[in-house]
């Protein structure tokens, strides 16, 4: 009887024990790529037609695109473009600001910039001197998260 006793004691310290190693939280060992994959995934499903539409409504007459960036770690997009004049710059955050009461769009810089290239004038000698308007360069900026 006593051994009865012993060997069932025995065998209830087994189960304890099993029982605590069992009720034992698994250490999961997270892949260090698992976060960029995600990330990556996200980058890719991003909707980006709010983008192109904020370019494609741009129709300002003295404005011409030079840059688009989309950096999608900050979630900026930036325009450059090259204005006539100072009045365009206005009229070109007037209309990316258009139908959106927070006014997103910023400009951020406006300077004088030497153009597109020489003027290619049909008809003048070699070396003509032609007048060409003033040209500056703007950048706007807005979070992605608005558009």
């Amino acid at each position: 009887m006593a051994d009865e006793v012993k060997t069932q004691s025995q065998q209830i310290a087994e189960n304890s024990s099993e029982l605590r190693r069992i009720r034992t939280p698994i250490e999961v060992k997270i892949d260090p790529r698992a976060g960029s994959v995600a990330l990556a995934q996200a980058k890719v499903l991003q909707d980006i037609n709010p983008i192109f539409a904020a370019v494609e409504n741009v129709k300002v007459s003295g404005a011409l695109l030079k840059a688009f960036t989309v950096d999608t770690t900050g979630n900026i997009l930036r325009l450059d473009y090259e204005i006539d004049s100072l009045a365009t710059a206005a009229r070109v955050t007037e209309v990316l600001n258009a139908g959106n009461e927070q006014k997103p769009w910023k400009l951020g810089v406006v300077a004088a910039s030497s153009g597109t290239g020489t003027p290619q004038v049909v008809g003048q000698p070699m070396g003509a001197r032609v007048a060409t308007a003033p040209v500056f360069r703007a950048s706007w900026t807005v979070n992605l998260k608005v558009l």
